[in-house]
């Protein structure tokens, strides 16, 4: 009878802790909370110290002068961390070239692939224009 009984109270220990299917974990979760509208922009600009910088924007929106200022261009734009519209972002798997393959939010997980799309942005005033280099939708 003992077997019995600890069978039973192991089925209703599992009854208690298990998580509904539809309320788990899978591995597309962070794309269906991941802000998948806000595309990003990204690019050169010349900064007040003289050195080209890599900067992010939303894609889609005036770039000048909502830019998010990262470091100089002598590097790559990979794992600094930018915020646009509260959500924190950083580029992943930057080629030889410096240039983002990938967009990661925050905490690096992958939220979507960047692609090359060369353009000049003029900005106006005493702000300096913007090469860009590409965007990941």
């Amino acid at each position: 009878m003992q077997p019995q009984f600890l069978s039973l109270a192991l089925a209703s220990l599992a009854l208690v802790t298990a998580v509904p299917v539809e309320q788990q974990s899978r591995p597309s979760d962070i794309l269906e909370r991941a802000p998948i509208g806000v595309g990003i922009g990204y690019g050169e600009e010349l900064q007040s110290d003289s050195v080209n910088h890599w900067v992010a924007w939303v894609e889609g929106k005036s770039a000048c002068p909502a830019v998010r200022i990262l470091g100089s261009l002598q590097g790559n734009a990979c794992n600094q961390v930018f915020n646009i519209d509260g959500q924190d972002y950083k580029f992943g798997d930057c080629g030889s070239d410096g240039n983002p393959r990938s967009l990661l939010d925050g905490g690096g997980n992958y939220l979507r692939g960047c692609s090359g799309d060369s353009d000049k942005i003029h900005c106006h005033g005493s702000q300096h224009d913007i090469k860009k280099h590409g965007k990941c939708l």
